[in-house]
């Protein structure tokens, strides 16, 4: 009975947390990428049309974003054809529009959980109680503010969530199959060989989807296959039928023709010396881990759960330490990625993403084993109690974010002029409300598309 009573309100928090997070995602501003992209700008228009860089690769041709054309058509579709379907139904465009975009996020934010799920409770007895703890624990990991600045893991800006957070739950469900190799490796070669085409065409989708996927398929198909060679891949728990060989040596090839074609991405960083490069990663790692709690409140988990490891003559397994090595070689390789202004210390939550995941891989599945060995005392659930509270403490709502935005929409509505002016209050669908004009004609020509406006409004921001 206390079991049942148990489940039941852990179910009711799960439920309560990413109704919260839905709340929270409902209420971010509308960014400055999400116009010029989904109208398409100009600058946009020739990665719609290149789905393999086909101009980038056999002409040299540089242009936008030559590596990330599926991230593209994926915001063209859910912006444009899958809202064109559900707005006829919205009293209220605008409230729609923000809605909208947060189940975008939240739909990203249960994809992510669901796939880290599956990799945390692969080959565990899992007890109801115990897994229901272990999802509420990660639920409230996933921080709208608080700790997000440096384990976030849902942008804010929802551009940002199709360009990193959805790449990445693509490639957490692509790898789910390697979770079961030693399965597949049974059935015949033909269906191996057949399933492995298959999951190279998604691996070929995802590698030319955002900025995160190529390196991490270099990263990890390239370790592979030097374990592989070296007859090592056992000893890691990594996978080695023939689906595996196939699939593996297919993402490695995606991965590198995705970066081949990026280098004649119009919009790479600045180009400046790798030195400068090095020392602003050096002072951002410096500063990166100690700006808030998160870091120290998960080593502190982690190094309970390896307390009760030890005390059990438990050895960490010897994947885990090639993860940690794969994470520290991902960090190092960083600056090789360019330089970018608006990411001034080249570290940031977006692209130190796959360490975040890995790091709750790593929390939610030692503690799930600390859980099931039954190992534990009321000192480790208070612990954890503890943890989850700061954590949800420290995600505070603001629900109020959108409403200037909002205002300035309400301002366009009821203008007559030729051309709006808005006040400086905050952009509209623009980065900032500086005079350059950039984004204003896409913005104008979307609210329209969006059948916010009763035409295309063009609009600037006073001086």
């Amino acid at each position: 009975m206390k079991s049942r009573l148990l489940q039941v309100i852990l179910g009711l928090l799960l439920i309560a947390d990413i109704v919260y997070s839905f709340r929270q995602h409902e209420h971010k501003p509308l960014d400055g990428d999400l116009a010029v992209i989904t109208a398409p700008s100009a600058h946009y228009t020739t990665v719609l049309t290149e789905p393999f860089a086909a101009k980038a690769v056999l002409h040299q041709q540089s242009y936008a974003a030559t590596n990330r054309p599926f991230c593209h058509q994926a915001m063209v579709f859910y912006y444009k054809d899958v809202y064109r379907k559900l707005a006829p139904y919205a009293n209220d465009k605008i409230k729609f529009l923000y809605k909208f975009s947060g189940f975008f996020h939240l739909i990203i934010q249960l994809l992510i959980a669901c796939a880290m799920l599956l990799w945390v409770f692969h080959k565990k007895q899992v007890y109801r109680t115990h897994g229901l703890a272990v999802a509420v624990l990660l639920s409230v990991l996933f921080q709208t503010h608080g700790y997000a600045g440096s384990i976030g893991i849902i942008d804010q800006s929802v551009t940002y969530t199709f360009f990193y957070a959805m790449p990445m739950a693509g490639w957490m469900l692509l790898m789910l199959p390697m979770l079961y190799d030693n399965r597949i490796g049974k059935w015949s070669v033909f269906l191996q060989v057949l399933i492995a085409v298959v999951w190279w065409m998604a691996a070929f989708v995802l590698a030319m989807s955002g900025p995160l996927i190529a390196p991490l398929g270099l990263l990890f198909g390239g370790t592979w296959m030097v374990l592989y060679l070296f007859r090592k891949t056992e000893e890691f728990h990594l996978p080695r039928s023939v689906f595996a060989i196939i699939a593996i040596t297919g993402l490695f090839a995606c991965s590198a023709y995705s970066m081949y074609a990026g280098s004649f991405n119009a919009e790479n960083g600045t180009s400046v010396p790798l030195l400068f490069r090095y020392e602003k990663w050096l002072s951002g790692m410096m500063q990166y881990f100690v700006k808030d709690l998160s870091f120290l409140l998960i080593a502190i988990i982690l190094l309970v759960n390896l307390r009760f490891f030890k005390n059990a003559n438990r050895k960490i397994p010897a994947y885990v330490w090639l993860i940690l090595l794969l994470c520290a070689v991902y960090l190092v390789l960083l600056p090789f990625g360019g330089y970018r202004p608006y990411r001034p210390l080249v570290i940031r939550s977006d692209v130190f993403l796959p360490v975040t995941l890995i790091l709750f891989y790593l929390l939610l599945r030692s503690t799930l084993s600390v859980l099931s060995a039954k190992q534990y005392d009321w000192k480790y659930v208070a612990m954890l109690l503890v943890f989850a509270a700061i954590f949800t403490y420290s995600d505070k709502p603001q629900l109020t974010d959108n409403r200037c935005q909002i205002q300035q929409i309400r301002r366009l509505q009821t203008a007559e002029q030729a051309e709006a002016v808005l006040p400086k209050d905050c952009p509209l669908l623009t980065w900032d409300t500086s005079q350059d004009g950039y984004g204003l004609p896409e913005a104008a020509q979307m609210l329209y598309y969006w059948g916010i406006t009763d035409r295309v409004k063009p609009y600037r921001y006073a001086e």
